[in-house]
């Protein structure tokens, strides 16, 4: 009989072990399951974010400048999102559209009286007025003024494009006004970057000056280099040295 009994009662916790194993096993594969669902979720809100800003390069919403417009649709789609992750993605997405709008902005606050040198078409002319609407310009006449908005200017005469972008951006730390702290000027200078990237593209030579300004903002100052990754990843940054 109490054979019988240790035989029992030792099968009743073999049993229970079993058991306990059998739930632990489940709440594993449950926490995997779990983790494998969430790790999935990341990678497609990421991609869809970054699928995202292509779509509205490809469909021309940067080229008319249209950067409220942009972000409204790139916010609307993060409001989807379940993951912290794929909210950061986006954050970072949302700031490569406020770099390229703070060129715009550096421009307008400070081109008012610049005298074109560049391009047939704006060559010795000179801004009178500027918003973010238009240019209003003097002709070489000395008399007669002529309009033009921000799409065509980006689009028609990128030679006088980089004319601003290189007094006022390259050189904003010392030309512009209120002179460029290093945080917005490197933040400019990747959007200089980026509108070559997404704006001038059909310019031969913007993939290579868009590498260049985003590497020279970096070897300015180390401590953008994070951001400039996140920014390009497809610009290698490890052979970029800070300057001393």
């Amino acid at each position: 009989n109490q054979l019988k009994m240790l035989d029992k009662g030792i099968g009743g916790e073999m049993s229970e072990a079993k058991g306990k194993l059998t739930a632990l096993l489940k709440e594993k594969r449950r926490i995997e399951e779990q983790a494998a669902a969430k790790a999935k979720r990341i990678e497609e809100e990421k991609a869809a974010i970054n699928e995202k800003f292509t779509a509205l390069t490809d469909a021309g919403v940067f080229r008319q400048l249209d950067w409220k417009g942009a972000k409204r649709q790139l916010n609307a789609l993060k409001g989807d999102f379940l993951s912290a992750e794929g909210g950061i993605e986006a954050d970072v997405v949302i700031r490569k559209v406020d770099a390229m709008e703070l060129v715009q902005q550096i421009m307008i606050r400070n081109m008012k009286g610049f005298v074109f040198e560049r391009g047939r078409q704006l060559r010795g002319m000179k801004v009178l007025e500027v918003n973010e609407k238009e240019i209003r310009l003097l002709k070489r006449d000395n008399k007669s003024t002529t309009k033009m908005n921000w799409p065509k200017f980006y689009r028609d005469c990128h030679g006088n494009l980089n004319e601003l972008i290189n007094v006022y951006i390259v050189r904003g730390r010392r030309n512009a006004k209120p002179k460029l702290r290093p945080k917005d000027w490197c933040e400019a200078m990747f959007g200089v970057a980026l509108t070559m990237q997404t704006i001038c593209s059909d310019d031969p030579a913007s993939a290579k000056r868009a590498e260049q300004i985003a590497k020279e903002a970096v070897k300015q100052f180390d401590i953008y280099k994070p951001l400039a990754q996140q920014f390009f990843p497809e610009i290698d940054f490890s052979t970029v040295k800070a300057e001393d």
